[in-house]
């Protein structure tokens, strides 16, 4: 009887392991499909309306920003699974959110004044494209309010996630169906941020300001700060 009690225990154990494994598994699946479609939203409709023009100088700066929103979402969901606590949960995607928002409303013009930099050191220094917040607490608010909402669902979202797994954890069509729908709603979230962010750029396109040398010429300048936001 013993024999077959603490074989009962090494199963549980077992079990439960395994089950954990998935939950933190699908914590960071999900995460990342969140961040995914964050960027998506925030950079992916002004991709499409630029496929015209040329873009290499620009994946740098876009690859940089799919990849950092896309890691933070992956962290926030995977360390909260490791904790698993509401509270901390909805603190970790609180911090999240923070850092989402800097990426989204300050990349389209430091991270692009830093490449233009790179690409011309005689405009080193120079407030390529100024940052100046207009519009940016909109886009703090549903982004705020968006990953509050993660964190506080993010036991019950997990759970379900782990449930429609398949077979030895695989991926199945249910769930593949149900990361999606993060990527939807991120997606977006992205739309609305990219819409404060950039709203005064689309009505008002500004030059920046230049104090250059006698070398620089018009045709050197680069582009106006109304095309900031397609970094």
């Amino acid at each position: 009887m013993s024999d077959e009690w603490a074989t009962s225990i090494s199963h549980d154990g077992e079990a439960r392991g395994r089950a954990q494994a998935a939950y933190r598994r699908v914590g960071l699946i999900c995460g990342a499909a969140v961040g995914l479609g964050l960027a998506l939203g925030a950079w992916g409709p002004d991709i499409v309306a630029r496929l015209d023009v040329p873009l290499p100088g620009q994946l740098p700066g876009i690859a940089l920003g799919v990849l950092s929103l896309v890691a933070i979402g992956a962290l926030a969901g995977r360390l909260s699974t490791q904790i698993d606590r509401a509270v901390v949960d909805t603190l970790l995607w609180l911090i999240a959110a923070v850092v989402a928002f800097l990426i989204v409303s300050r990349l389209p013009y430091e991270g692009r004044t830093w490449l233009t930099w790179l690409a011309d050191d005689r405009l080193a220094g120079l407030p390529v494209f100024p940052y100046d917040g207009f519009g940016h607490g909109r886009a703090a608010f549903f982004l705020g309010i968006f990953f509050f909402v993660l964190g506080i669902t993010q036991a019950f979202r997990l759970e379900v996630l782990r449930g429609s797994l398949g077979l030895r954890g695989r991926l199945s069509v249910h769930t593949v169906f149900l990361l999606v729908l993060h990527v939807a709603f991120a997606f977006g979230v992205g739309l609305i941020a990219d819409d404060a962010v950039n709203c005064r750029s689309d009505t008002t396109p500004a030059r920046p300001t230049w104090r250059g040398s006698a070398r620089s010429s018009p045709a050197s300048l680069p582009p106006t700060a109304g095309d900031a936001r397609y970094v």
